[in-house]
């Protein structure tokens, strides 16, 4: 039979991390350990989940503490410490509802091919809901699927496609195979956003991802996760990384024509996106910016993508130097 690790990396979640671990107790499928890594809060993140440690001793919840690395290090520390064969990713301050680990268990293993599975989620502040679903309208809705028996829709082709344009499979709201996550080299650390759009990224070149139409998980909104303007460069620095990334493995990844032409568009919205929200910020931002891609260009060139450098645009965006 196989089972499961629910991996919470925790931050500053005292005010939310106990409905957190409410919500996993309350599944109709218990996870065989749950396992908390608190990633250098210092706030009382650590006695809550002692004290609902206390309250569910039957959950045998680990803590695990490190010094302040960010959301990638944790989960890596996570899914390193469990011993189960597939991990549930849970943020701190998300709920899940009661039947998340089962629906996404049955997802994942009535198909051999799927290495994924991930669900819908409603997002609320406070006591509103702000959306009630949010993959409605999301590209992977025009991807080709075939139903399963227990309603999972397995993805048959343009998954890398769907993900490159913009992540819609929420960490809270889906389940992978640890050894996948370890094949890859779990999160990159260097990331401190996109690094879920990033993960899913090279988890889907391995294998296929199953999705439920269904809603699994209420993640909330509140202030110290807001991706707003004081940290809007930064989103947006990390988004062009992602992109970049891809790029500098293209070959590893075998992309087809197709897939080359879309991620040159790609960088070049990723391109213009970082520099229209760095001009928000007053003119040394974006001159930081024009200066962190202008670093990108003999990078391209060196790879012979002068075709590339035109297609970012680059030689309107930055100046000279790049696509003559």
């Amino acid at each position: 039979m196989s089972t499961i690790a629910t991996v919470i990396p925790a931050y500053n979640a005292a005010a939310f991390i106990a409905e957190t671990l409410e919500s996993v107790a309350s599944q109709t499928h218990l996870p065989e350990e749950i396992i908390v890594v608190d990633d250098g809060s210092t706030d009382g993140t650590i006695a809550a989940v002692e004290k609902s440690a206390a309250a569910h001793p039957e959950l045998k919840i680990q803590l695990i503490r490190q010094p302040n690395a960010g959301a990638s290090a944790a989960r890596n520390a996570g899914i390193h410490a469990a011993h189960s064969e597939i991990i549930a990713f849970v943020d701190a301050d998300d709920v899940l509802e009661s039947m998340h680990h089962e629906v996404l268990l049955r997802g994942l293993l009535e198909d051999r091919s799927v290495i994924a599975v991930f669900g819908d989620q409603s997002i609320f502040s406070g006591r509103t809901e702000k959306c009630a679903s949010f993959l409605s309208g999301k590209p992977h809705e025009s991807l080709p699927y075939e139903v399963r028996d227990g309603g999972a829709r397995v993805i048959q082709d343009g998954l890398w496609g769907a993900l490159i344009r913009g992540n819609f499979v929420s960490m809270s709201a889906s389940m992978t195979y640890r050894q996948v996550a370890m094949d890859i080299g779990g999160f990159d650390t260097g990331l401190m956003t996109s690094e879920d759009r990033d993960f899913w990224l090279r988890v889907s070149r391995n294998g296929r991802f199953a999705y439920v139409p269904r809603r699994l998980a209420r993640i909330r909104e509140h202030a110290s996760n807001l991706s707003g303007a004081a940290h809007a460069s930064m989103v947006a620095r990390y988004a062009f990384d992602v992109v970049m990334k891809q790029v500098r493995n293209r070959e590893s990844l075998r992309l087809d024509d197709g897939e080359r032409a879309l991620l040159a568009s790609v960088l070049e919205d990723a391109a213009r996106d970082l520099l229209y929200v760095a001009s928000k910020g007053g003119w040394n931002e974006y001159r930081a910016a024009r200066a962190y891609l202008r670093d990108c260009t003999p990078e391209l060139l060196r790879w012979d993508l002068r075709g590339w450098c035109r297609a970012i645009g680059a030689g309107r965006i930055l100046g000279s130097g790049c696509g003559r």
